[in-house]
């Protein structure tokens, strides 16, 4: 996308050094994230989600819709993303449906320790999300340790530098805010509110079909299933005006390694990457402090492949 736009992307702040004075970051701060995100690219933005940003993409397209707001994106793709959790279920989403909320909360979260900026925030802290990733698919993790050890020993560098790569990301986990970690699970994976027409933004109910001049497209041009139709469809072209969308669109799968955890949680960083600029950064405030930074022509988007949106990509 480089050569042809300016490509702004979220990165995500970790919550452990996120002071208590800045208040909670739940699923709705997210959308509110996301609605800022969008009036500071401006007018006429694309905005693609991967994995579990698509929920809230999704939502803050329709809420923007819904209150006529001047800066809507003008194409949203969503990539592997649980709209509807009760398709293609994952091992994620067996987790999630195998124990009460109160569960989760017992016994996933902590408090933050007082040598952190963020200390007594409560989080979903970032090795137990790692070993619970790593424990629903262990024999193949098991497998790509065993080849990294055999592509070093057989002088194959480039094949381990990839593997190195990988994993470089995959283990470079961040803490994420109790109230967002719940609240997805609960919303998302539990009630799935979103395909039942019931969830909410700020106590109002969010409705996808107001979604009207946004075009809305699946990642991939493969057959896929709406989850209010059941009827196949396929990716559509995006055009100046669009029909409205069902109030439940399941996207297709994308690449198994897409930046799963690009949008997880937590206070987010935003990061301007321009195809003409070569000025020095600069900073802008945007939302919650976070800085919103433009640098300059060259840059690389790293990808944080994940099990959840590696195994959505095989149903």
């Amino acid at each position: 996308m480089l050569p042809e736009f300016d490509v702004y992307i979220t990165d995500w702040h970790n919550a452990r050094d996120v002071p208590l004075l800045h208040g909670r970051f739940g699923f709705d701060e997210y959308v509110d994230h996301v609605i800022r995100f969008l009036e500071a690219v401006g007018p006429g933005a694309h905005v693609v989600a991967v994995c579990q940003p698509c929920v809230a993409v999704l939502v803050a397209a329709a809420v923007m819709a819904q209150i006529g707001h001047r800066t809507p994106p003008r194409s949203m793709t969503l990539m592997a993303g649980p709209i509807d959790a009760r398709v293609n279920p994952t091992k994620v989403n067996e987790l999630a449906q195998s124990q009460p909320i109160g569960w989760f909360e017992q016994n996933l979260l902590a408090s933050m320790p007082l040598r952190y900026r963020g200390a007594f925030r409560r989080v979903y802290p970032g090795f137990v999300q790692l070993a619970a990733f790593m424990s629903m698919n262990i024999d193949r993790h098991v497998k790509a340790h065993g080849d990294l050890y055999d592509h070093l020993a057989n002088g194959e560098y480039e094949k381990a530098r990839a593997t190195k790569a990988f994993y470089d990301e995959y283990f470079a986990v961040l803490d994420l805010t109790a109230e967002f970690y719940l609240e997805t699970v609960r919303l998302v994976f539990q009630e799935h509110a979103l395909p039942r027409g019931e969830l909410t933004w700020h106590g109002e109910r969010v409705e996808p079909r107001a979604i009207k001049g946004t075009c809305c497209s699946p990642s991939r041009a493969r057959k896929t299933t709406s989850a209010l139709s059941a009827r196949p469809w396929r990716r559509t072209t995006c055009a100046p005006a669009c029909g409205p969308i069902s109030s439940a669109t399941t996207c297709s799968p994308a690449s198994a390694t897409t930046a799963c955890s690009a949008a997880g949680a937590g206070k987010l960083r935003s990061i301007h990457w321009s195809r003409t600029s070569s000025r020095p950064a600069i900073e802008r405030r945007v939302h919650y402090g976070v800085p919103f930074r433009q640098l300059g022509s060259r840059a690389f988007a790293g990808q944080l492949p994940a099990d959840d949106c590696a195994d959505r990509t095989k149903q």
